[in-house]
Formats: structure tokens, sequence, C-alpha cells
């Protein structure tokens, strides 16, 4: 049987260029489901079982994955859509990551949704005929006369 190199008339160094591209993209694939999972709260023992890698290095990927870029690039001019390009992700993903750790209000300016008026509830006091005052409950309507 012919190899690869001879079938397609190119030298080996062409066909491990391709295979290592090939490679390449399967890795950074699984490393984004490993991220994926870990942000979604799963146990590394369970992430695991599911990509078929063992836990030491489930917890490599997890621990030496480095995003801090994500805020260079966009300095650079680069929308994440080219960023979600650049480390093989998913934009979700890859918003996910630039928006963690930021309040609510920090999120949505940098998402460019800005607050709305259903965003902030204030009530002056709670209706004392929908009973007693608790931590968390939500003031009914109160009718003034």
């Amino acid at each position: 049987m012919p190899k690869v190199k001879e079938k397609l008339g190119v030298i080996q160094q062409t066909v491990n260029t391709w295979i290592s591209d090939i490679r390449a993209r399967q890795k950074a694939s699984r490393n984004t489901d490993i991220l994926r999972l870990r942000r979604l709260g799963w146990p590394q023992e369970k992430i695991s079982e599911t990509v078929g890698i063992n836990q030491q290095r489930i917890s490599q990927i997890t621990n030496n994955a480095d995003f801090g870029n994500i805020g260079n690039l966009l300095a650079q001019g680069r929308d994440m859509e080219y960023i979600a390009r650049h480390y093989h992700m998913d934009i979700a993903l890859v918003w996910a990551l630039r928006l963690e750790g930021k309040t609510d209000q920090e999120k949505f300016k940098e998402l460019g949704w800005g607050l709305r008026t259903w965003d902030q509830w204030y009530f002056n006091e709670c209706d004392e005929r929908f009973g007693d005052d608790w931590p968390g409950r939500i003031p009914a309507q109160r009718e003034f006369p």
C-alpha cells in the first residue's frame, strides 16, 4: 500500500505539517470542552471520564489556561469573533471568560446592554398585610388612600 506522501505527491514534511495542524485543532477543541465543563461546575474526575484523559492532565489544562491576553487583543482592536478563532473557542465561552469576576452592571456595560428599568427594584416599604418582615421578602403593591 503506497504511503500518503506518495499518493498525494508531497514530501513527508508537508504531511507532518498537515497532521500537526489537525492535531492542534483537535487538542484546542478538547481543551475548550474541558474549560467549558469546568465552568459549568463539573468535577475533574467526571471530566476525565468524559474526555478520556487522566485527572492530572485535566488539572493542568484548567490551571494553566491563560486568557489574560483577551484584554490585550481587544486593546489592539481585535473583536470577540477574532479572539474566539484565535483561541479555537466558541464565542459564548470567550465572552464568559471575558466577563468572569465582573459585577452585573460591569457585564451589562461590556455587552453594551445598558441598565433597563426592570433590572432594578426599589421599594420604600413592605405592606404589613402580607406577613412578617424577613430577609428576601419582596414587598407587595401597597395601596395608598
